[in-house]
């Protein structure tokens, strides 16, 4: 008996049509395409643009909140805190652009950027605000000093560190010695406050690291 077979037809055009668009898809996300990435870097806090901080183009493989991510390439922002990446690249991983994250800066949420275009993106952070620390330890009988649980040479001192904070209250910064006679750890916890601004340095004199009491 004569069977038709015409419906059968009519739904195989469409898949047939799909998978030819899906491979052509996939053979573009392949290709090697130029990209041009602008863009500028502003503080997440107060909307200022950030000058001279380093972004960086990270390409990943997984997802961006669970892999670090390959470095690639690196530039600065301008004076003006605008940056521009022009690269090669494919579309079959992850690229995206970021702040690069240091003492100063703490960058937030990467931006995904598209393959074979020219985009325009806008980046947040957090710009640190510096405080300087005179520090003057006039004894210290150890080999070592711990500075913010750092080590640093023993023996006395007279220098000016810079700290960053992000707009903290306050912040704690401890410079200690060990006590080995008794295993304790010799300090003091001294309290920042970073004000933009403020250039005044903080001076901390230290007569003898081993008078001081246990710190914990």
């Amino acid at each position: 008996m004569y069977r038709r077979r015409f419906p059968y037809v009519v739904f195989t055009i469409p898949v047939i049509c799909f998978v030819f668009q899906l491979l052509a898809g996939c053979r573009k996300s392949a290709a090697v395409q130029t990209t041009v990435v602008t863009g500028e870097l502003r503080d997440a806090s107060t909307g200022t643009l950030i000058p001279n901080a380093s972004i960086q183009l990270v390409q990943y493989v997984k997802n961006p909140y669970l892999d670090t991510g390959a470095v690639q390439l690196v530039t600065k922002t301008d004076a003006n805190g605008h940056f521009r990446f022009a690269f090669e690249g494919s579309g079959l991983t992850g690229w995206y652009v970021r702040a690069e994250p240091n003492d100063s800066i703490r960058y937030e949420i990467p931006r995904r950027v598209s393959i074979g275009a020219s985009e325009h993106v806008t980046l947040t952070a957090l710009q640190g605000i510096p405080a300087r620390l005179h520090l003057i330890v006039r004894q210290n009988r150890s080999d070592m000093l711990l500075l913010n649980f750092k080590p640093a040479p023993g023996g006395p001192i007279d220098t000016t560190i810079r700290i960053w904070g992000f707009r903290e209250p306050a912040l704690l910064y401890r410079v200690a010695v060990n006590d080995e006679a008794k295993r304790i750890l010799r300090g003091r916890a001294i309290p920042l406050k970073f004000v933009p601004g403020n250039d005044q340095p903080i001076v901390v004199d230290i007569p003898d690291m081993m008078q001081l009491p246990e710190l914990y």
